[in-house]
């Protein structure tokens, strides 16, 4: 039962045979589907995220720039006010973040959630069957989105690695006493970082491109395999 299926264990789950001809209609309705409400929703958002990660990172490399000109040798009370700037900069930050992750996580989640695999894997089953012409166009814009959508996540952690850095390099030791306290509450909240989340665990970055990709080969090389089956 397995030999053939790249260690996927769906054959034994879902044994159906593939020649009947409800899946013909099945991949009729997938491409329907996909095309007139799948699609347009899934560029629309990741439209969204990349507006949304030009105004974030910005302003993340706008407060790694300040934070650079607080030093512990600076008078006091210059300084405090330009650590008071840092923290309420930084939270007006994780606040956009947050709604960004409350609202556009919200209604991308249920794409991620394993549907768009299954659907690049059928779109790249047909290519492969020899219907490339129909699949070729929905199958190069979802992959584009979907490494579009991964690559925003990624930069935007990128851009807080630095913060992090940043933060973690300042000689918070040489400052004043009364200082140091205030200053170790920033800085545990900044090593928390910043992060594009699907609901309800999903961090959008490059690692989890690379774990998407993998589960869409291994839903095709199903598809691919119990094709060869019924065709024996």
């Amino acid at each position: 039962m397995f030999e053939n299926m790249c260690g996927v264990a769906i054959p034994f789950w879902l044994p159906i045979d593939f020649n009947i001809s409800m899946w013909k209609y099945f991949l009729i309705f997938c491409n329907a589907y996909n095309l007139g409400y799948i699609l347009p929703k899934g560029a629309s958002v990741t439209i969204l995220y990349y507006g949304f990660l030009v105004f974030a990172v910005d302003r993340i490399d706008f407060l790694i720039s300040i934070f650079e000109e607080l030093n512990p040798r600076m008078e006091e009370k210059k300084a405090r006010e330009k650590f008071k700037f840092c923290v309420e900069y930084y939270t007006e930050i994780a606040r956009l973040v947050d709604d960004i992750n409350d609202t556009v996580g919200v209604i991308f989640a249920p794409m991620q959630n394993g549907l768009v695999s299954i659907i690049i894997a059928v779109l790249e089953y047909q290519a492969l069957m020899g219907k490339g012409a129909i699949a070729f166009f929905p199958l190069s814009l979802w992959l584009i989105l979907q490494a579009v959508a991964c690559r925003c996540g990624q930069t935007l952690e990128d851009a807080s690695t630095r913060l992090r850095s940043k933060v973690y390099g300042m000689p918070w030791y040489q400052m004043k006493i009364s200082f140091q306290k205030d200053f170790r509450i920033f800085h545990a909240q900044v090593q928390k970082g910043f992060h594009l989340k699907m609901k309800p665990s999903i961090f959008m970055n490059m690692e989890y491109y690379y774990q998407f990709m993998n589960g869409s080969y291994s839903i095709l090389m199903f598809l691919v395999n119990m094709e060869r089956k019924n065709m024996k």
